[in-house]
């Protein structure tokens, strides 16, 4: 079975690819990687990720993916862009120091909108290119459903 066939969700905002653990048939948690940014798609997906796949008083036959629901683990995934200016070593200092707080505070909201769900919730900041970073991560911790917002582009201008 292709390792990465999108899931039947069609939720605007939301989209996610399956790994091979979790089309398996096996009670194994999940485990699920959500990118985010200072957007509010990414913050919606990962809301979405949240309230389906780890809510525990959802009706399990609204599930789309096999596993031990409600149990498993998010891994909050935020990239940090370098610094690409050529700037004096104190400047350089305070743009990475700003871009770290940034980051801390894109992790801090993340952390709260997991909060009450029944998921280990661990957090990464890389610092890269978004697009590469997050496909390096992805292959490094095997997840088994990468959940990214879509910036808001419609089917056509995907």
């Amino acid at each position: 079975m292709d390792p990465t066939i999108p899931l039947p969700i069609d939720t605007p905002g939301v989209s996610c690819v399956a790994g091979g653990a979790a089309m398996s048939s096996g009670k194994k948690p999940m485990k699920v990687m959500v990118a985010i940014d200072d957007s509010d798609t990414s913050y919606y997906a990962l809301k979405w990720t949240v309230d389906h796949l780890f809510d525990e008083s959802e009706i399990s036959e609204t599930r789309r993916v096999p596993g031990d629901w409600g149990k498993g683990t998010i891994i909050i995934l935020h990239v940090q862009q370098p610094v690409r200016y050529q700037l004096y070593q104190t400047e350089a200092q305070t743009v990475t120091k700003a871009l770290e707080e940034n980051s801390a505070i894109i992790i801090a909201r993340a952390m709260e909108i997991c909060r009450g769900t029944s998921a280990t919730v661990e957090a990464m900041i890389v610092v890269g290119e978004p697009k590469e970073t997050i496909c390096d991560v992805a292959e490094k911790i095997h997840p088994d459903l990468a959940v990214v917002g879509n910036r808001g582009l419609s089917k056509i201008k995907r």
